[in-house]
């Protein structure tokens, strides 16, 4: 929280100084076994490295999100849609329209986690707002390379829009919500493991589910003498067999290393 509060005193003019700003978290995971395309059982590891959203209804009717630049070679991203355009006064977008609106710039891509939550919570629990809202995102977490960055994103994203409208929802119906956010708006096929962990992950204990159901979740602790790591490749999340046999040279390379130490 300390280092998002860092990240945000910068830019303290994007909220007004005399209204409450609740924030949201949700923490990344560790892909110990299995992903989100094979394998019956998923074995997951919150990190200490987590997304942030902060929020404040703003009398302008918008909704602006700002999205902080992970680090110094990118740029922030501000976006501006009329909150009438996300949350028509009349009815709930369809769930086909709003795919189409948040997703039909690849640039922009990424907000449709984000303005989604939105969406799924006029449709499926009759939210609506009378003014506007400013999102405030620090993304800590790399995309695409499973960590399970969108599902932190939409999961700290609904809690925070939550808090703003005083609406009570348990971890399981966040996680299955921001479940349907990626599905119908955003358009993926994840399972719900990646939310469930963003919501129930326990420090320093591994998390053992199904891939289809993610039902009934069990943990269990890590041995303090056991530390884990993870190797990123950079490649494409589709080109599994590239994926491997980076990782296998990432591993072979870490041993010659310690062994020559």
């Amino acid at each position: 929280m300390a280092r998002f509060v860092a990240q945000l005193n910068p830019h303290v003019d994007f909220f007004h100084p005399d209204i409450l700003i609740p924030v949201g978290r949700a923490p990344g995971q560790l892909y110990v076994m299995g992903d989100n395309t094979n394998g019956k059982q998923l074995l997951r590891c919150p990190l200490a490295t987590a997304t942030f959203v902060a929020a404040q209804p703003d009398p302008e009717p918008n909704l602006t999100i700002w999205n902080l630049a992970v680090n110094e070679t990118e740029e922030d991203v501000l976006i501006t849609w009329p909150i009438e355009t996300v949350m028509p006064s009349t009815s709930a977008l369809e769930y086909a329209a709003a795919h189409i609106l948040l997703t039909n710039n690849i640039h922009q891509q990424w907000a449709a986690y984000v303005a989604g939550v939105l969406v799924v919570l006029q449709r499926e629990r009759g939210l609506h707002f009378a003014q506007g809202l400013h999102l405030f995102i620090a993304l800590d977490l790399p995309a695409g390379h499973e960590f399970g960055s969108s599902a932190a994103l939409s999961i700290a994203t609904m809690q925070v829009v939550c808090a703003v409208c005083d609406l009570l929802l348990n971890g399981h119906e966040i996680a299955l919500l921001c479940q349907k956010v990626e599905h119908e708006v955003v358009g993926t096929s994840a399972s719900r493991a990646d939310q469930i962990i963003a919501i129930d992950g326990e420090q320093n204990r591994l998390t053992v589910l199904n891939r289809q159901s993610a039902a009934h979740p069990t943990s269990l602790a890590l041995p303090s003498d056991l530390a884990l790591w993870r190797i990123t490749v950079g490649a494409h999340l589709a080109d599994h067999e590239m994926i491997r046999v980076a990782a296998l040279w990432g591993i072979i390379s870490w041993l010659i290393w310690h062994i020559q130490m």
